[in-house]
């Protein structure tokens, strides 16, 4: 009980997440998550983005190959003249489809753009998450237990933040 109430403090909060951070940095958490799950999470996560990034790469290409040659069929034009001279350009028509052709590939583009910045933050936070930005954030949380204002109480208040009671 005397545990639970030193953790209500400020002080105590700060020093379990300090500690905490100090276990993270020492990549303690990283040698329990490859012990335990062999094939961790991240790296599952990591081959279905990657598969559904050469999927996307794959439409776009399409896409813009697509639009490509419904451009040159809708520039095709036939002309006639026998007496009176006309021209006709069959291809238009195809124009409503070159313009969905053309915004699909726009959203595959997004898509693409979107799943490779998704590759890329799944293999930085494998990598530097549980060493680097989990103890970065853990100090920065004890640090703002000791600010003014909503989230520090080091001017009186209540507690020492606002999810623990007094």
């Amino acid at each position: 009980m005397a545990i639970l109430n030193f953790l209500r403090t400020r002080r105590g909060a700060s020093l379990l997440l300090l500690l905490v951070a100090l276990v993270a940095g020492l990549g303690l958490f990283d040698r329990a998550e490859r012990a335990l799950l062999p094939a961790t999470l991240a790296q599952a996560g990591e081959a279905r983005v990657e598969e559904n990034l050469a999927r996307a790469a794959a439409l776009f290409a399409t896409a813009r190959a697509l639009n490509a040659a419904i451009s040159v069929a809708q520039s095709a034009s036939v002309s006639a003249g026998v007496g009176v001279e006309g021209s006709i350009s069959p291809g238009q028509a195809l124009d409503p489809v070159n313009d969905l052709v053309e915004r699909f590939s726009a959203v595959m583009l997004t898509a693409t753009v979107a799943l490779g910045g998704s590759a890329l933050l799944l293999k930085a936070g494998d990598a530097y998450g549980l060493a680097v930005l989990l103890p970065g954030g853990l100090v920065l949380a004890a640090l703002a237990l000791w600010l003014p204002g909503r989230w520090g109480r080091a001017r009186g208040g209540r507690g020492c933040c606002c999810w623990w009671p007094p």
